[in-house]
């Protein structure tokens, strides 16, 4: 029995086999490493539901439940995962300004980012940015003991 959740949603029975249902999930994870690389253009009303249930050509709620009874979290958890690794990744080894990666991970605003960060690992984008600064100290120091 397929279920349509509204109206942007294909009915979608429960995958046939083992093989769709990872299909899915390495699709999904696919999708999101690619859609939080930096370089994708997020438009004004993106939904990352609805992206990724296009993208498949299934339910989001499908894709989510197949997800979460794999990996043990919902798609949009594995995506906030992905986006605030990539987030302290850009603050510790570019020159990014906060508010430009911001944008880059679609968030709304610099504080929206520095809000997840700060939720989902206890530390502050300052404290990215001083070990940013940190690291560049050290390998002058090691430069310049190199030298002499």
């Amino acid at each position: 029995m397929s279920i349509v959740t509204n109206q942007y949603e294909k009915p979608c029975p429960p995958p046939r086999d083992k093989n769709e249902k990872q299909h899915i999930i390495a699709t999904v994870k696919s999708i999101l490493k690619e859609l939080y690389n930096g370089d994708f253009i997020f438009h004004k009303n993106f939904c990352l539901q609805k992206y990724i249930g296009l993208q498949l050509g299934v339910s989001c709620i499908h894709a989510d439940t197949c997800f979460a009874e794999s990996e043990g979290k919902t798609i949009a958890q594995y995506a906030v995962d992905i986006r605030v690794n990539k987030v302290k990744e850009l603050l510790v080894y570019t020159s990014i300004p906060a508010a430009t990666i911001a944008t880059k991970m679609n968030y709304c605003n610099v504080a929206a980012l520095s809000a997840e960060l700060l939720q989902q690992t206890g530390l502050p984008v300052e404290f990215f940015i001083n070990m940013k600064k940190q690291k560049e100290q050290l390998a002058l120091h090691q430069l310049l003991e190199a030298k002499n």
